[in-house]
């Protein structure tokens, strides 16, 4: 899987780099047609409060892109917070997937 990491009004260190490269894997794991993640992370100010924006798109074999977001103060939560919304859309799909694959076989009773 390709990983591409982008950000706005921030630059990636490569601390920031290291950390995502050791979690992404958990995206691997749930689901294997995963050809690219992009994350997207952002430095925001809202009334004089600074914040991050985190922004996952999963480009998935044969199947729309999956965008998860999230916001939090510290950029590493905004990290975990948004590589658990892609875990939680790739468990769900792939729980579509296979519900759907096994629907048509039940005979009616």
């Amino acid at each position: 899987m390709q990983v591409n990491i982008t950000g706005k009004h921030l630059e990636i260190t490569p601390a920031i780099e290291q950390y995502i490269r050791s979690k992404y894997g958990r995206l691997e794991r749930h689901f294997d047609r995963v050809l690219q993640a992009d994350f997207v992370l952002e430095k925001i100010r809202v009334n004089h409060h600074a914040g991050f924006h985190a922004e996952l798109i999963l480009d998935i074999e044969h199947h729309e892109d999956l965008i998860s977001n999230a916001k939090h103060d510290d950029l590493y939560a905004a990290i975990d917070a948004v590589l658990d919304r892609g875990v939680r859309q790739l468990t769900d799909l792939k729980d579509q997937l296979r519900n759907r694959k096994h629907s048509g076989t039940e005979s009616p009773g």
